[in-house]
């Protein structure tokens, strides 16, 4: 357990002014760093290295593709999962137009991340 020092010298007059504020600020540092030691030590955390679920641009190329594949799979599988026809033709076509914009977007990250900006901004 660390401790921290309050700075009760910054209320005499022993001290230059200017050193009243690297007192506060060494003050308010111990005090978040024991805060978030502490949040640490007794909040779990799930930490994931990499996170595959926050997609930029998900919204505006991906998420109407992603409905209609579900709706199409979902249809697919409710009529026994048929290897042919035209509920396994709509289920992959669909599948596959879903992985396209999926693939576009993770493609193109840093382009979409300066979109969401640009949009933020007008």
């Amino acid at each position: 357990m660390q401790t921290v020092d309050v700075p009760v010298h910054i209320y005499t007059n022993s001290i230059k002014p200017v050193s009243y504020t690297t007192a506060i600020d060494k003050f308010y540092t111990e005090i978040t760093d024991c805060i978030n030691r502490a949040t640490a030590a007794c909040i779990p955390v799930n930490k994931l290295s990499k996170t595959d679920y926050n997609v930029p641009g998900w919204n505006t190329y991906v998420a109407d593709k992603h409905e209609i594949a579900r709706s199409a799979y979902m249809l697919w599988r409710e009529n026994g999962k048929p290897r042919c026809g035209y509920y396994f033709e709509n289920m992959k076509q669909s599948r596959a137009h879903f992985k396209l914009a999926l693939e576009y977007c993770r493609d193109n990250v840093e382009e979409m991340k300066a979109n969401a900006c640009a949009q933020k901004l007008t």
